[in-house]
C-alpha cells in the first residue's frame, strides 16, 4: 500500500508535486481543477488518507513524509510576536523597551527544540522564529506604514516566540524593502 498512490502521489504527479513544492504559486485560471489546480483541491483528501495510511501501517518513512508537509502547516497557523519589556504594568513597554523593527522577510529560519513534558506557555518557547530586522522611527505601533520600509540602518538579530509566550508583544510589523536599501547581513 505505501508504494501505491497515496505513499507515491508526489512522484507519480508532477501537477500534485508542484502545488505541495513550498515555493510554488499557482494564481488564477492555474487554479482551475482542470489546468493542474487539482492537486490543491485533492491534496488535503490525499494528505488525509497519506497520515491514516501512514498510522495504521506504522510506517516511519510515511509518518515522516506527512511530517514535512504537516508541520510547515501548524507552525504557519501559530502567530508570533516580539516579546516587549514590560514597564509600570502589562500594558505599558518599559522605556527602554525597543519594538519599532521592519522585518527582512526573507531571511526568517525556525528554531525548534523538543517540547517539554507539560507546557505553560513560557518566554523561553521550543519553537522560535528568526528574523532579521531593521530598526526605524515607528511611534506608534498601531499604525503600519503604508508601504515597506527602506531605512538603511544596521539590520538586528530578532527571536519571535509563539503569541502567547508574551504578554506584551508586537505582532504585526512592516516589511523592509532591501531592494532599495541595498539589503542588509
Amino acid at each position: 500500500m505505501s508504494q501505491g498512490f497515496t505513499g507515491r502521489m508526489e512522484e507519480i504527479s508532477g501537477d500534485f508535486a508542484k502545488a505541495w513544492s513550498a515555493t510554488h504559486r499557482n494564481t488564477g485560471k492555474g487554479l482551475d481543477w482542470h489546468a493542474g489546480g487539482w492537486g490543491y483541491e485533492g491534496g488535503g483528501y490525499w494528505f488525509e488518507g497519506l497520515t491514516r495510511l501512514a498510522q495504521v501501517l506504522h510506517d516511519e518513512k510515511l509518518i515522516a513524509h506527512a511530517r514535512q508537509h504537516f508541520e510547515p502547516v501548524i507552525a504557519g497557523m501559530q502567530p508570533y510576536g516580539l516579546p516587549v519589556a514590560e514597564g509600570k504594568d502589562a500594558n505599558t513597554p518599559a522605556p527602554e523597551a525597543r519594538w519599532n523593527f521592519a522585518l527582512d522577510a526573507s531571511t526568517i529560519t525556525v528554531d525548534r527544540d523538543a517540547m517539554p513534558s507539560r507546557w505553560d506557555w513560557p518566554l523561553a518557547s521550543p519553537q522560535r522564529l528568526r528574523v532579521k530586522g531593521i530598526p526605524f522611527a515607528w511611534t506608534n505601533a498601531t499604525v503600519l506604514p503604508g508601504k515597506p520600509v527602506t531605512d538603511a540602518a544596521p539590520a538586528e538579530n530578532l527571536t519571535l516566540v509563539p503569541y502567547g509566550c508574551t504578554a506584551l508583544r508586537v505582532s504585526m510589523f512592516p516589511g523592509h524593502d532591501t531592494t532599495v536599501a541595498g539589503g542588509h547581513s
